[in-house]
């Protein structure tokens, strides 16, 4: 990534220098800021339910820049089964997160310049040490961002998708 790259970012207005910054989603799609004092219904940095019936994780989408070592990552949802949410509650920030099998999933955020998202299937790589985890597409899907996390985008592109989420 080059050098000389320069932002400031829109949420705190720290400036970014030397490479692309994460872009992160606070919540779900479905999530409604309306909804936060309700009974089941709760949102966290990195667990959130929906009405005690939807169960969501926040993990790390990494799209890889042709010709570079750098990607671009986003900070993304994704929905869990309940089991899954459960089990990954008790395993969480623990060296047994390393012992889980990948999560199934679907994609809980609309991505900017992509086209809708909502039924992209995931898969949530745990990684212990504290880390989100890392999150995999369905790479049979032809979709877009299917196609971009598996072969990955240009510099440009990579600073496109930023303009378009607020941050470059």
């Amino acid at each position: 990534m080059p050098k000389d790259y320069k932002t400031v970012c829109s949420h705190c207005g720290q400036l970014i220098q030397g490479q692309l910054p994460a872009l992160a989603f606070a919540a779900p799609a479905a999530w409604n800021d309306n909804d936060e004092h309700k009974y089941g219904y709760s949102l966290g940095s990195d667990f959130c339910t929906i009405d005690n019936q939807y169960f969501f994780i926040r993990v790390v989408l990494r799209i890889p820049i042709i010709d570079s070592e750098d990607s671009l990552e986003w900070g993304v949802w994704v929905s869990l089964s309940e089991k899954n949410f459960k089990r990954y509650g008790k395993v969480y920030g623990t060296d047994a997160e390393l012992e889980e099998e990948p999560y199934f999933g679907w994609l809980a955020n609309e991505l900017p310049t992509y086209p809708d998202c909502s039924r992209i299937e995931t898969y949530a790589h745990l990684r212990g040490g504290g880390l989100r985890p890392m999150l995999e597409l369905n790479h049979d899907n032809l979709h877009p961002l299917c196609q971009d996390q598996h072969n990955g985008v240009s510099l440009g592109r990579a600073h496109e998708l930023a303009q378009f989420a607020g941050i470059d």
